[in-house]
C-alpha cells in the first residue's frame, strides 16, 4: 500500500510541475487514506531569506516574484537567468519562460547553458526531436549541471525514468548545492520502485531547501517510503 501510494504522489507531482503547478498539497497516503487535496496553499516553515539572498535561495525558498523581478535585467549571470526560467515555470508562466530561455541561448557566455536552453526549448515548444536534443547534450555535456537537469526532465516526461535518475545524479555530482536535481533524482527513483534512493535524494532537498513550496508534499512521500 506505502508503495503503491508513493506513485500515486508522484505520479501527481509530476502531472502538476509540468503545468508549472507549485501549490498543492498531498494528503492522506502516509495515514492509509490516499487522499488529495489541490490547489491549497503551501505554508512555509522557518522565516523566508532576505531579498539580498542570491537568487538560487530565492528559488528555492518558492519566492518566485523575486526571482523574476530581479533575473529581469540584461546583466544578470547566466545562472541566475535560469532560475529565472524556473520561477517562471512554477507560477505557470510558460509563454515568458520560453522567452526567458531564449535570452539564456542567445546570452549565454558557456556551451553548457546555451546546451541546457536548446534541451529546455526543445521540451516547451514540443519539438518531436527533444529527446534526442536531450540526450545529444547529456552526451556532450556530462559534468553541466544544467544540462543533466534539463535533460532529466525531457527523459522524465517521455517516461524514462531511469535515464533520468542517470541525468539528475550526474547533476548533484556536478553541483551537490542544487536542491532541485536532488527533488527531481527523488522522484524518478519513486518511479523506478527505489525508494531506498527516493529516501535518501528527497532527505537532501529538504535539507538544502527548507522553505522549498513542494517540501510539503516530499515530507507526505517520506513517511509513505519510510513506512510510517
Amino acid at each position: 500500500m506505502a508503495l503503491a501510494c508513493i506513485l500515486l504522489l508522484l505520479r501527481v507531482m509530476r502531472h502538476l510541475l509540468t503545468l508549472g503547478a507549485a501549490v498543492v498539497v498531498l494528503a492522506g497516503c502516509a495515514s492509509g487514506g490516499g487522499g488529495i487535496r489541490i490547489n491549497q496553499p503551501v505554508e512555509a516553515t522557518p522565516s523566508a531569506p532576505a531579498s539580498s539572498a542570491p537568487v538560487q535561495v530565492l528559488f528555492e525558498s518558492g519566492r518566485d516574484a523575486e526571482v523574476v523581478s530581479r533575473t529581469s535585467s540584461p546583466s544578470v549571470p547566466s545562472d541566475d537567468v535560469w532560475f529565472g526560467a524556473q520561477s517562471l515555470l512554477r507560477v505557470g508562466q510558460r509563454a515568458e519562460a520560453i522567452e526567458q530561455f531564449r535570452r539564456l541561448r542567445d546570452t549565454a557566455q558557456s556551451d553548457g547553458f546555451r546546451r541546457a536552453a536548446d534541451v529546455a526549448l526543445a521540451r516547451l515548444n514540443d519539438q518531436p526531436d527533444a529527446l534526442s536534443i536531450a540526450q545529444e547534450a547529456a552526451a556532450a555535456s556530462p559534468n553541466d549541471p544544467f544540462v543533466q537537469f534539463e535533460a532529466g526532465i525531457v527523459f522524465s516526461f517521455r517516461g524514462d525514468h531511469a535515464q533520468a535518475a542517470r541525468a539528475f545524479d550526474a547533476a548533484v555530482n556536478a553541483s551537490p548545492m542544487l536542491a532541485y536535481a536532488y527533488y527531481h533524482s527523488g522522484l524518478a527513483y519513486g518511479q523506478i520502485e527505489r525508494p531506498d534512493m527516493t529516501i535518501t535524494r528527497l532527505e537532501v532537498f529538504v535539507r538544502l531547501a527548507p522553505l522549498a513550496p513542494e517540501r510539503p508534499q516530499v515530507e507526505s512521500i517520506l513517511r509513505s517510503a519510510r513506512g510510517r
